[in-house]
């Protein structure tokens, strides 16, 4: 009498096994998000070389050296991919700005390190100031959530900082006079520098205006 273990064959579950050993399903996995990342990386590249509305899901398949139709394997519609890429990008923005904002104690601190936090991705930053109003609200809203923490960080850097004569609960009116001139050189960068690294090359000065402005135009003594 044959016994009944209860127990399902090897053979019966195993996944299929491709000729080199590797289970077909982990390879098709890992495939896939090889793809995948081919995939948002291309569309990362071009998004900031060519902008947002110019790059077309055939140019980022081409990029990627993919089938036009694969994009659509991993990304339902070009919004879908888009707001895929722009969540991941501002995601480790905000990463670097947290890391860059850390304990900064004062106005000069905080601009140094926002400028800091800024410079690896300038570019494409500078894209989504330029298209903003035109891109998927999950972005939008994303970028402001971005800016509300940068904000959380200047009003920390200020708590013993009295030289502006600024009551607490109006840190803000600096912070959008900050980003109200940050957004401006980003946004006109040739009328300043003809290279794509404004923030590297002309940091300094526009950390120096600024606080010359927030302290009434008066020198600082550093």
């Amino acid at each position: 009498m044959e016994l009944n273990s209860g127990l399902t064959s090897n053979s019966a579950t195993a996944s299929p096994v491709a000729a080199s050993g590797a289970p077909l399903l982990s390879r098709r996995s890992l495939q896939k998000e090889e793809t995948h990342e081919r995939i948002v990386r291309a569309a990362l590249h071009l998004f900031e070389r060519r902008g947002f509305a110019a790059t077309r899901t055939q140019d980022i398949a081409e990029e990627a050296g993919i089938s036009h139709g694969s994009i659509f394997v991993h990304f339902k519609t070009r919004d879908e991919l888009l707001v895929h890429v722009c969540l991941r990008f501002l995601t480790a923005v905000d990463a670097r700005t947290r890391e860059a904002l850390r304990g900064c104690a004062s106005l000069e601190s905080f601009l140094q390190g926002h400028l800091e936090a800024l410079v690896p991705s300038e570019a494409l930053y500078t894209r989504l100031l330029q298209e903003l109003s035109g891109l998927p609200p999950e972005i939008r809203t994303a970028l402001l959530e971005n800016q509300s923490g940068v904000s959380a960080h200047l009003k920390m850097a200020l708590r013993n900082n009295e030289l502006l004569g600024l009551e607490p609960s109006e840190h803000h009116f600096l912070f959008n006079a900050w980003m109200g001139t940050l957004t401006h050189y980003l946004l006109n960068r040739d009328t300043f520098t003809t290279s794509d690294r404004l923030l590297e090359e002309q940091g300094s000065a526009i950390i120096s205006l600024f606080l010359k402005l927030a302290h009434g135009g008066r020198g600082l003594n550093h």
